[in-house]
């Protein structure tokens, strides 16, 4: 084969395949996606209004937190709530399949210093939440 086909052809595979290696789960600008994390809740997470919003995870499925999402990456989603005591790093690409992805979530005291910072594991539901 000619040395310009063949880097023609694996051009061509690279762009074709390249979405489904590094392909995250907030793709679209205009995009919700509801997650499920243990022991946090039900998350709602809009991209197009800038909002991650947490609901309990008891049967009356109440709306507990609300996040404003104040950075946008091509790694992460970062959300404050308005007290600025809790924090979510939502990671934009799966790790161990399709349907988990992890968020870490970081909480400060009354003077603003780091008072926990743990990782949660989320499984990624129903992009129409």
């Amino acid at each position: 084969m000619k040395p310009k086909l063949t880097y023609l052809l694996a051009l061509t595979f690279l762009f074709l395949f390249s979405g489904s290696v590094y392909g995250g789960v907030f793709d679209k600008k205009d995009e919700k996606v509801g997650l499920f994390c243990l022991p946090e809740g039900y998350f709602s997470i809009d991209i197009k209004e800038k909002t991650v919003k947490v609901f309990s995870i008891h049967e009356d499925k109440k709306l507990t937190e609300t996040h404003k999402i104040i950075k946008e990456t091509g790694i992460y989603i970062m959300s404050e709530n308005k007290t600025k005591t809790r924090q979510y790093f939502i990671d934009r690409h799966t790790y161990e399949d399709k349907h988990i992805i992890w968020i870490n979530l970081v909480t400060r005291d009354e003077e603003g210093k780091i008072d926990k910072d743990f990782r949660i594991k989320c499984i990624v539901g129903d992009k129409k939440f």
